[in-house]
């Protein structure tokens, strides 16, 4: 008998979708360098140093300075590009003197006061290759000095949403890509015969894709994220991802009741019902994050990530209708012509 000729199995295409989440996840690193700690004077203007080397274009980093005088840390001054954001507390008092292109971050603040001691520390963010952060201790003594015709400064903290950062954003979309790649390697399986092997598809697969969205929701309360709710995305990374998980571990119980239907399906049709909208939701989103919330130097990398697992999920929907259609449809001719034999050999025996 000729052996039907099937495209590559459920297992080759699973080292597939890793291989590509592991290339989409690569974070190589960014190396801060600062300054040595400053003995200032009330009245100094103090010039903090800060150098950062990357495998990326320096110039697509993202920077901001923080302050933290023990009371926590306060952002008082982030550039994105060319455009920098001082609070209005340090306005007139912060002066950008480095240079992104070269990976120089260095900014000077005049007129240090006694309260301004503390740790400043400087942090920069490259898409890519993630984020790093070093600090430097300042130190003001002597009585504070107001120039003529001022009052005193009040500091306002200055909240400012920045993108998610690290292996979060990426660990996030490959929830899309992992449930498109589960949705072709079960339809592969059935179209190949593999029943058994569908049936072990249905159950682990979900439970990989919970795995996922546990690791995102657990990165984001790690460094260098740090549970922060003001970052832009976060919050909308942390819902969806806690649907999704509750959605995979649905699918799975549907694979653990998934058996041979006679209804020319056998495939989990609840299981696939829910992975499609899993990942078109993380899918979008993961377009929309990068699209709307990160700078334009990084934005594309996530954009066409989301494209293609849309484009993939959208190929396998298709693939799966199709593939319901025509298994009922030959369920129903065999149905048919089943009773059309029954019909025949009843009117045998009534002649």
């Amino acid at each position: 008998m000729a052996r039907t000729r099937c495209f590559p199995g459920p297992t080759a295409a699973v080292f597939v979708a890793l291989n590509l989440m592991l290339t989409v996840a690569q974070v190589t690193a960014v190396d801060v360098d600062v300054g040595e700690a400053l003995a200032l004077q009330p009245g100094d203007n103090a010039n903090l140093q800060c150098n950062y080397t990357t495998t990326q274009s320096p110039s697509t980093g993202s920077l901001s300075w923080s302050f933290n005088n023990g009371s926590g840390d306060v952002t008082f001054y982030q550039r994105l590009g060319s455009t920098e954001i001082p609070s209005a507390g340090y306005q007139g008092r912060v002066t950008f003197i480095g240079d992104l292109s070269t990976g120089v971050a260095n900014i000077r603040l005049s007129n240090m006061q006694t309260e301004d001691s503390g740790s400043y520390t400087c942090s920069v963010t490259v898409f890519g290759d993630g984020q790093d952060s070093q600090s430097i201790t300042v130190t003001v003594r002597g009585p504070t000095t107001v120039p003529p015709g001022t009052t005193p400064r009040a500091t306002i903290p200055l909240v400012i949403a920045v993108p998610v950062q690290g292996w979060l954003s990426p660990v996030f979309e490959c929830q899309a890509l992992w449930a498109a790649i589960l949705m072709l390697a079960i339809l592969g399986s059935d179209a190949c015969g593999k029943l058994d092997v569908v049936k072990h598809l249905a159950v682990f697969g979900p439970l990989v894709g919970v795995a996922l969205a546990v690791v995102g929701i657990i990165l984001a309360f790690v460094p260098p994220n740090s549970g922060n709710s003001n970052q832009q995305g976060f919050m909308l990374i942390e819902v969806l991802s806690g649907v999704a998980a509750l959605m995979s571990i649905v699918a799975a119980i549907d694979g653990v009741l998934f058996k041979k239907s006679g209804s020319g399906v056998n495939v989990p049709v609840a299981t696939m019902s829910l992975e499609f909208p899993l990942g078109m939701m993380i899918a979008i989103a993961g377009t929309v994050i990068p699209a709307v919330y990160v700078q334009q130097e990084t934005r594309v990398p996530g954009i066409v990530l989301g494209a293609i697992c849309v484009a993939l999920l959208v190929a396998a929907f298709i693939w799966f209708m199709i593939r319901v259609g025509f298994g009922r449809k030959q369920s129903s001719r065999v149905s048919q012509d089943f009773s059309e034999a029954s019909k025949r050999e009843a009117e045998k025996e009534d002649a």
